[in-house]
């Protein structure tokens, strides 16, 4: 589960300075506040537990080394984080685009839809995430993609002169080694996945109504897509790809979950991309770059006209 939503450590090191400007200027007001609350921005305040769940959220593993110093230093990296979100927030209900429950009760029944009745739940318990705290952070992520997608994407335009210079200087990277398309089936039942493979129904290549009609006939099944260069599958997996023609199923295999089963997809061989191919991925290159340029700005002159104010014993390094 990919964790980091917020803030890249390349753009938390551009924005370092006015931090620290901050605590120098705000760290000594800090006062008649609530209980647990440990720094605020236009009134809007952040509290001890969110910084503790922020910080145990993106860093699940045990790092036993860390001293009080050390915490401190990261749940400061983690404020930086909290100030954007809420910042973007705040813009966002200014404009009246806040993510509302509908909609966040939709992306949650998306995500459960790709795992058996109650293993989603499992999964995040195994993983020592607890529901309500991956349920907010899902909402703050779904907030700062809507800030992205409604607010700041609009106001960033790209020429196709931008492209073509791009595809000529950076000629030699959209040479496509070979690659895979395939779909693997879980089960703890080595007789259920026998009888997909079996199965008298004409398995299609990419055919996603033929795997959905799988997953309401075996819902115990676990079922995922992927797209690999061939040299960067595993290991394991990739032995069975070369053994099993395209359009086919592989044999059954099993690991420590339990049984596993290959459909083949498709294969690609190797080329370079066309101008006229390239040019989506390389529009989506730019658009990051500018919308990473446009953030580190919005940040930069939002965190300069806020009114900011951060607790002395989140400062002190002791």
């Amino acid at each position: 589960m990919d964790k980091r939503f917020f803030l890249q450590d390349s753009f938390s090191k551009h924005i370092c300075f006015i931090l620290i400007f901050i605590l120098i200027c705000w760290g000594c007001k800090f006062n008649k506040v609530p209980v647990g609350a440990v720094a605020s921005i236009n009134g809007d305040y952040i509290y001890l537990d969110d910084l503790e769940k922020q910080y145990d959220f993106i860093h699940f593993e045990y790092e036993g080394n860390l001293n009080i110093a050390d915490i401190k230093k990261e749940y400061r990296k983690e404020l930086l984080n909290l100030f954007f979100y809420k910042l973007v927030k705040q813009t966002l209900q200014e404009k009246g685009l806040l993510v509302g429950n509908k909609e966040l009760e939709k992306e949650i029944n998306k995500i459960k839809s790709d795992y058996p009745p109650g293993e989603f739940k499992k999964m995040l318990i195994e993983e020592c995430i607890d529901y309500d705290s991956w349920k907010k952070f899902l909402k703050m992520n779904l907030n700062i993609k809507k800030f992205i997608n409604l607010v700041v994407k609009p106001k960033i335009k790209i020429t196709f002169k931008e492209v073509e210079d791009y595809y000529k200087k950076h000629f030699k990277d959209f040479y496509i080694p070979n690659m895979v398309s395939f779909t693997v089936f879980y089960s703890t039942d080595k007789d259920i996945l026998l009888k997909i493979k079996n199965s008298k129904l004409k398995f299609k290549k990419d055919d996603n109504k033929m795997i959905d009609e799988i997953k309401k006939k075996y819902p115990s099944v676990i079922v995922h897509h992927y797209l690999f260069k061939l040299n960067q599958t595993p290991s394991l997996w990739k032995k069975v790809i070369e053994i099993t023609p395209e359009g086919n199923f592989s044999t059954i295999k099993n690991d420590k979950r339990g049984f596993y089963l290959l459909f083949i997809n498709r294969q690609y061989p190797a080329k370079y991309l066309e101008p006229a191919q390239a040019y989506p991925i390389i529009e989506n290159v730019i658009l990051q770059q500018k919308l990473n340029a446009y953030l580190l700005n919005w940040f930069k002159n939002k965190l300069s006209t806020s009114n900011i104010m951060i607790s002395k014993l989140l400062l002190e390094n002791k």
